[in-house]
């Protein structure tokens, strides 16, 4: 009896030490490896793959959002932690230099593959270069119609220039409002510009605002029509209906870009070279 009983204690006890180990153990144990290291590693032996330089720049970028393990350009993009129409915010990354030379390699090993217009997309986008985003994404749409991802990144691309041109917009109210009250009353012609480069009177600023902002939501709903079952291209066609609904004719307010398209994102940040500021006007 005392020897079973002995058994039994120890068996208690190994079974507290073990309990009392358990939140040690997960408090205490080594985080995942990083995904970045993994990814050079791989370069390592294969450093002609395209899929993976394209990974490292997007790596470096936002932490994710990668191409296919097995070297071609089909993206899977984790929507799981997206709080907000422009998450991952690209704009503003501290690891541009890394990322350029990460780019630049995946586009001389595969100019028209999607992983690499991708991160060429991603790239301006965290230059502030977001209107010139739009070329690859448009080029990748026109080589892959059918992939799902494409459609994506482009709407967010369209997304950034929108809030880019609502800036834009921003600034040129203030800078008339600076002008004395007799040049504001006569009426305004609109100034030549470079072929390529957006308009800078505030009526052009604003309808093209809306423009990107509403062809946006359009490309997420194709997104889904190709594939229902991208989650992300779900929810984002979702959070961007009213986007895709909206009256061509009627151009929205500044204001109103700002709230639909949530364009306080990038407050402080630079976007085609116009600084996005939080204050605001009666006149806005």
């Amino acid at each position: 009896k005392l020897r079973g009983g002995a058994i039994v204690i120890s068996l208690s006890l190994g079974a507290l030490l073990i309990a009392w180990q358990i939140p040690l153990i997960s408090r205490f144990a080594l985080p995942a490896p990083s995904a970045e290291k993994d990814i050079r590693r791989a370069l390592l032996s294969t450093p002609t793959n395209s899929s993976l330089h394209s990974n490292l720049a997007m790596e470096m970028l936002c932490g994710g959002a990668t191409s296919s393990e097995d070297g071609d350009d089909t993206l899977s993009i984790d929507s799981s932690q997206r709080s907000s129409l422009h998450e991952p915010l690209l704009v503003g990354s501290e690891r541009l230099d890394e990322s350029r030379a990460a780019t630049r390699a995946a586009l001389r090993l595969s100019p028209e593959g999607l992983g690499p217009l991708r991160a060429q997309m991603a790239l301006l986008m965290a230059e502030g270069r977001v209107e010139e985003s739009l070329q690859p994404g448009m080029k990748a749409l026109r080589i892959y119609p059918e992939a799902t991802d494409a459609y994506v990144e482009l709407a967010k691309a369209h997304l950034a220039a929108g809030c880019a041109m609502a800036c834009q917009a921003r600034l040129a109210f203030r800078e008339e409002k600076k002008k004395p009250k007799q040049w504001q009353k006569q009426p305004q012609t609109e100034q030549p510009r470079e072929k390529g480069k957006p308009p800078k009177d505030k009526g052009s600023l604003l309808a093209g605002g809306m423009w990107r902002l509403m062809e946006a939501g359009r490309l997420y709903k194709q997104a889904t029509q190709i594939d229902p079952a991208h989650a992300l291209a779900k929810q984002m066609s979702k959070d961007t209906q009213l986007l895709r609904t909206a009256n061509a004719h009627g151009v929205w307010s500044l204001t109103e870009i700002y709230q639909q398209g949530q364009c306080d994102a990038f407050t402080g940040k630079v976007l085609d070279g116009a600084l996005c500021d939080k204050k605001r006007y009666k006149f806005e």
